[in-house]
């Protein structure tokens, strides 16, 4: 399944039209009870969590046998049975085939709802049907433009097929979707950077910092490509920019990577300083410490250094335990 990125939301809102058809269905003669039922069985799935599936896919079963035309039963049990192959540790492929069962049931009875070619073609993928599985993800995109997670798993598809061009027409186009949303090139670019497309992954990342005012993560994320294609001194100025638009909570990391490139061009006592300030919010951090104690030995910090190697002698593993004596030994008082 698609994970949806918390910083920029382009999703659709199924929400609203979900809600519009269940009113539709609850409203039917003979369906209010099946409501209540349906509507019981998702609040205590949402309380058990996987451990209660079978016990949710019972329930739906069970609405599904007195009202066949529930559609929310059908399309809450497909996504039972899609949860269950993809976290049980041992996979069946009937599930899958029920859950396409009920899709194919959903479409009937609603074939235009995009939902519902978005979760066959999960399934077809899962079953190596992969025609199959673009004929449905593009049919959701048709009947839904914006919905972004019928977009990503089409572009994540494109390039596990090795079409990087077509994947760039496509990635171009959904931005196009929404022109004034920053949300879609950050998904899309993404999508690129897992797949180590960082060229692509900038060109959409910079589309994002074009259209609103802080995206501190975003530069964060322009910092790691640049970084991962040699362009060290770009990763640096994307850093730089990340920690002056946003210095709370999940920037620490950039910390940690400004520093250690920092080091390596000599600037040792802006490195320190971060490598510092890292140190502060994960005190035991072994990487950070022995970076700051070679920061402190350029800069003639004896001191500091051997106090930081003896912390790392005593905190790390053999190897650094090792280096850490060699180089406390190397110390003589009196630089000191």
């Amino acid at each position: 399944m698609i994970k949806k990125n918390r910083e920029l939301n382009m999703a659709p809102k199924l929400a609203t039209l979900l809600f519009a058809l269940a009113c539709f269905f609850t409203g039917a003669a003979g369906a209010q009870t099946a409501g209540d039922a349906y509507f019981s069985t998702v609040n205590q799935l949402r309380a058990e969590g996987f451990s209660g599936i079978d016990k949710a896919l019972a329930g739906f079963e069970a609405i599904i046998k007195k009202n066949p035309d529930y559609i929310f039963a059908h399309l809450s049990a497909a996504d039972a049975y899609l949860l269950k192959y993809e976290f049980a540790k041992t996979k069946d492929i009937e599930w899958l085939k029920k859950a396409g069962k009920h899709l194919d049931r959903a479409m009937k009875l609603q074939p235009a709802l995009p939902e519902v070619y978005f979760k066959r073609a999960t399934i077809r993928f899962n079953l190596d049907e992969k025609e199959a599985a673009e004929g449905d993800l593009l049919k959701a995109i048709d009947l839904l433009p914006e919905y972004a997670d019928a977009r990503i798993m089409y572009l994540q598809y494109l390039l596990s097929e090795g079409k990087m061009e077509k994947a760039k027409a496509f990635a171009e186009e959904s931005v196009a979707v929404a022109p004034y949303d920053p949300s879609a090139p950050k998904l899309l670019g993404d999508v690129f950077m897992r797949e180590k497309a960082y060229k692509e992954a900038i060109w959409l990342y910079k589309k994002v910092v074009a259209l609103t005012p802080s995206a501190p993560f975003t530069y964060l994320a322009i910092g790691k490509a640049y970084s991962r294609l040699g362009e060290k001194d770009k990763a640096i100025g994307a850093w730089r920019k990340s920690l002056e638009q946003g210095r709370g909570d999940g920037l620490d990391e950039v910390k940690f990577l400004l520093g250690v490139l920092l080091s390596e061009k000599g600037e040792y006592n802006e490195a320190s300083h971060l490598f510092e300030d890292f140190l502060k919010k994960f005190p035991g951090d072994i990487s950070t410490m022995n970076n700051l104690a070679l920061v402190y030995e350029k800069t003639g910090k004896t001191v500091k250094a051997k106090l930081m190697w003896i912390k790392i002698k005593n905190a790390g593993d053999d190897t650094r335990r090792e280096k850490a004596e060699r180089k406390i030994d190397a110390m003589t008082p009196m630089n000191m």
